[in-house]
């Protein structure tokens, strides 16, 4: 391992079933911060056939339940959300949380998503460079003018601003190419969805740095995550029976298990993981299937410490 890495954990907001309740979620939460994972992250999603929690709700609610743990989406479907709208929200966040909130982006969304919330999926790239910059100049400026395609400010300020000087970081998510060449350009680090293996990062981190070096940036200070659906268990079919009901739910029953995620004991957890590692990840979003506090701690006690 090149460097020492961060863990954090994935907070399951989406459930098949019935959700648990707030006192499970929050209890969750307080576990995860008291076990010395370094953050909590959620997804995101509008409609869905299933129960899904609002991401930002979700973490205001986790933000009041711990004081350590950085709080943050991956990744948050801005291309179909107003940035005014989104920055007022994540600046009260950071500002509740005391500086602890991190905006992972992406284009994402399905097609009855962007026509349910009155925007058009041909629109989607232009949306979401222009929401990006927005949302920079409402978190970092007193009074913003804007003339853009689809929002227009005049003198306006979003206050108070977050904690963090500048503003929260914005991650980018998506794996195509042409998001990879997006995250060079315009992220604070990129944070990997649930689907792919350890080849695809390697591969999509070393585009990242190709575009940025072709374009003079300097990455210094960039973060570099993935979520990891992650199951320990007694062996590897017994923790991929763990993941089938969840991941089915929130994918479909073709998610491919095998290939994106880490299962089996907790040694064959680390002998997976670890390549990851080696490849340049610097956040681990480690996703258990369900809110069970005893196999958190198993997470805990028997991978995190092996992963540096």
């Amino acid at each position: 391992m090149q460097k020492q890495v961060r863990v954090g954990i994935f907070v399951p907001i989406v459930s098949g079933g019935l959700l648990p309740s707030p006192e499970e979620f929050r209890a969750y939460c307080q576990e995860a911060e008291r076990l010395g994972f370094e953050s909590l992250w959620v997804n995101d999603r509008i409609f869905h056939r299933i129960n899904v929690l609002d991401s930002l709700s979700m973490l205001t609610w986790a933000a009041a339940a711990t004081q350590r743990v950085r709080l943050g989406t991956a990744v948050l479907l801005l291309a179909l959300r107003s940035a005014a709208l989104v920055a007022k929200t994540v600046s009260t966040l950071d500002f509740l949380s005391g500086g602890r909130a991190v905006l992972g982006v992406s284009l994402g969304g399905r097609d009855w998503e962007f026509a349910g919330t009155g925007t058009s999926v041909k629109q989607r790239v232009a949306r979401l460079r222009e929401n990006v910059a927005v949302l920079r100049r409402l978190m970092a400026e007193e009074q913003v003018s804007f003339e853009g395609r689809f929002q227009q400010l005049d003198g306006v300020g979003i206050r108070p601003k977050p904690v963090q000087p500048g503003g929260v970081p914005i991650l980018f998510g998506g794996s195509h190419e042409n998001s990879l060449r997006r995250t060079a350009e315009l992220a604070d680090g990129w944070v990997v969805g649930g689907g792919g293996g350890v080849e695809a990062f390697v591969k999509g981190r070393q585009r990242i740095q190709e575009f940025a070096a072709a374009s003079g940036r300097d990455l210094a200070g960039f973060e570099w995550g993935k979520l990891i659906y992650t199951a320990v268990a007694s062996d590897r079919e017994q923790g991929k029976r763990m993941l089938e009901p969840y991941l089915h739910a929130y994918y479909s029953p073709e998610y491919d298990i095998e290939a994106s995620c880490v299962f089996g004991t907790a040694e064959e957890c680390v002998e997976q993981l670890q390549p990851y590692a080696e490849g340049g990840l610097q956040t681990f979003i480690l996703g258990p299937p369900s809110l069970d506090i005893e196999h958190l701690r198993r997470i805990a006690r028997d991978v995190v410490p092996r992963l540096g």
